[in-house]
């Protein structure tokens, strides 16, 4: 409990200091947030005691910052932003039930409120909660899918957790708004695609420095 404690503390810390009106949304320092999370991340490989709830709460707060640096859709859609890079992090190195935890709740406290768009998005939080949810579980769930080869497997997880997100909000849109929502499929897989060229090489730079595939 005493490892939880510091590294939640560090990082509530950090986002106190980083911002001088949380309401203003570039007062915060991306760089040197995500920066520290991560730092946080690594060391909690040496955590014997309470990891689990730990590492949930260092990767729901990576999961939330990075969903924060977004930019609004056309309306009435909702917000294309750089989170998932966080959830394949979360889900891929922590394995299912942090991963299930911190992409879902991560990504649901963004729609009920967050500095830019403040709770414009809350009618998204119901479905964030279960998508992102199951796509975590399935990114820890199948992450390994080819044995010694980390990079295609996790090409793998990362393209069928994200053929179920896309598709799960396409389908939430479409029953809200109509054929707008055909939108959410011609810019999402385009993103997906951004999101694992991010990813593949930051993980691989994650297991040098740990020295192993894995955290949990």
């Amino acid at each position: 409990m005493a490892e939880y404690i510091i590294v939640t503390t560090n990082i509530l810390n950090l986002l106190a200091s980083q911002a001088v009106d949380a309401k203003i949304y570039y007062s915060y320092n991306y760089a040197i947030i995500v920066e520290t999370i991560i730092s946080e991340l690594i060391a909690l490989e040496r955590f014997t005691e309470s990891r689990v709830v730990a590492s949930a709460a260092v990767m729901t707060a990576l999961v939330y910052v990075m969903t924060s640096v977004s930019v609004r859709m056309p309306p009435p859609l909702g917000f294309w932003h750089i989170g998932d890079v966080a959830s394949f992090i979360a889900g891929i190195l922590f394995g299912p039930v942090v991963g299930a935890f911190a992409c879902g709740v991560g990504a649901t406290i963004f729609d009920v409120w967050n500095p830019l768009w403040g709770s414009s998005g809350i009618i998204w939080a119901p479905p964030t909660l279960v998508i992102r949810g199951v796509m975590g579980f399935i990114l820890g769930r199948y992450r390994g899918l080819f044995g010694g080869s980390t990079i295609k497997s996790d090409l793998a997880v990362m393209v069928g957790a994200h053929l179920w997100k896309n598709f799960g909000y396409f389908l939430y849109d479409y029953y809200l708004f109509g054929a707008v929502a055909y939108l959410d499929l011609v810019t999402f897989f385009l993103l997906t695609a951004v999101d694992i060229v991010v990813s593949i090489p930051l993980l691989n730079a994650i297991r040098r420095a740990m020295g192993n595939d894995y955290i949990m």
